[in-house]
């Protein structure tokens, strides 16, 4: 049972809820992608002193970055969905949202989603992830340096996508929880933080 109990929302709610999650899970991606290009710029200075320093060459989020997030963010909350939608709405409710989702960008992130689910092991799936937004980062260089950092910042785009989808349901416990978790994170990075309250 989920957390609003065995039937979830009601049809006549799903149009508020999700164009609610998928203007949330759009903030989440520019705040997200900003962080990384932060990182990058402050683990670069850091990692080899002896070598140049990584520099983005695209530091405003577009294109190939766009179609990557917006499909690892829905991979991300499939589970998450689960808490919130009763099995037999699912597929449909998860349709609704990946359509709002995608938009206009629909084929494109379709493509990476399906991509990003062919991999067994997390860590390929996360690697794939990884190289797909520092090579739009880097100017379709590779860069495994930039790779590594946009990895590692998958938790807290799972954590902000989760926050914004606790919150497109009501469910402010799990908003509050992931707040506290992300303020944390942020400590170290401070930037922007969309709030789904």
């Amino acid at each position: 049972m989920g957390v609003l109990g065995p039937a979830g929302p009601s049809l006549e709610r799903w149009g508020t809820i999700v164009p609610a999650i998928a203007e949330g899970l759009e903030q989440v991606r520019e705040v997200w992608f900003e962080q990384c290009i932060k990182m990058i710029r402050r683990i670069s200075h850091r990692a080899n002193p002896d070598n140049p320093p990584v520099t983005p060459r695209r530091t405003a989020l577009g294109g190939e970055a766009i179609y990557a997030i917006k499909a690892f963010q829905l991979f991300l909350l499939l589970k998450p969905l689960e808490d919130y939608i009763a099995p037999g709405k699912f597929t449909e409710f998860a349709d609704v949202l990946v359509v709002e989702v995608w938009g206009e960008d629909f084929g494109e992130c379709r493509t990476r989603f399906s991509r990003y689910s062919e991999f067994k092991d997390p860590k390929d799936r996360l690697l794939c992830f990884g190289t797909d937004v520092a090579k739009y980062i880097m100017g379709g260089s590779l860069h495994p340096f930039v790779t590594a950092a946009v990895a590692s910042m998958v938790p807290l785009l799972f954590e902000m996508s989760h926050m914004f989808l606790a919150g497109g349901f009501g469910d402010n416990d799990t908003v509050d929880r992931l707040s506290k978790k992300i303020d944390a994170r942020l400590m170290k990075s401070p930037g922007p933080v969309p709030s789904a309250g």
